[in-house]
């Protein structure tokens, strides 16, 4: 199995616009971030978790030519304003494209994304879209997803387990019967925006206590603001854990 990271920014992205700092300034690669976003590629198939604005930018710098599913982790923009660009998917296969949210963020679509599901003048093209209610653990093909509910400041919203990866974008605490669902895991991505505190947000200090708290083999940081320079900030982490940045690739191969 294969997790590729979209993009790893916070809701800005990086570098923010208009901002001068020395990260937005960075030559570095690692400090060039769209808005946060992954594929899991695993038996045979492409499953994207969350639909960035920069999404159509983000698919074609990963060569990612086919989707096979998408899961939604909430209703924030950075999360779902790239929508539209699914609909190159209907173009090449002609297929309602599955997509996997909780009750209110599948609401939120219907309600802001209107135009997608109601008829539309001769010529408009919009991305087709089968939409399905997450209540438990479901099959997207061979593969088996877990949801993950977590706190997202006063907000529940959904992570994910593939196999022995979990996908935790937008975190602030997460509760006893979801870290039962993050025993022995391989890898864990999850949040961890910037080193000040922050009200729906872990920062550094909070995600490493929660990554050691999970005990994976690997803890990757995402969803990060351009207060982190990412070479600066990697010195101080423990040996496990690393800052993702856009196009990391990363292996499993305990499923």
């Amino acid at each position: 199995m294969k997790l590729i990271f979209l993009g790893t920014g916070t809701s800005s992205g990086v570098p923010a616009v208009g901002c001068r700092c020395r990260v937005c300034t960075s030559k570095d690669p690692r400090n060039k971030r769209y808005r946060t976003g992954v594929v899991f590629q695993t038996d045979g198939q492409n499953i994207l978790i969350d639909t960035p604005p920069e999404l159509r930018l983000a698919l074609l710098r990963a060569k990612i030519r086919d989707i096979a599913a998408v899961c939604w982790t909430h209703t924030h923009s950075d999360h779902l304003n790239g929508i539209d660009d699914l609909r190159g998917f209907y173009f090449l296969n002609r297929k309602a494209l599955p997509c996997y949210a909780d009750e209110r963020t599948l609401k939120h679509i219907r309600r802001h994304f209107k135009y997608i599901f109601s008829p539309n003048e001769p010529g408009g093209g919009v991305p087709r879209l089968k939409l399905k209610i997450i209540k438990r653990k479901f099959r997207i093909g061979a593969t088996t997803v877990t949801p993950i509910e977590i706190d997202h400041g006063v907000m529940s919203v959904l992570g994910y387990r593939i196999g022995n990866i979990a996908y935790l974008s937008d975190v602030k605490k997460v509760r006893g019967k979801s870290m039962k669902k993050l025993k022995g895991l391989d890898v864990l991505i999850t949040d961890a925006l910037r080193h000040q505190p922050h009200v729906t947000h872990m920062n550094i200090k909070e995600a490493v206590e929660f990554a050691r708290r999970v005990g994976a083999r690997r803890t990757y940081f995402t969803h990060i603001a351009h207060n982190l320079d990412h070479a600066e900030t990697e010195k101080s982490l423990p040996r496990t854990m690393r800052i993702a940045y856009d196009g990391l690739v990363l292996k499993s191969q305990i499923i």
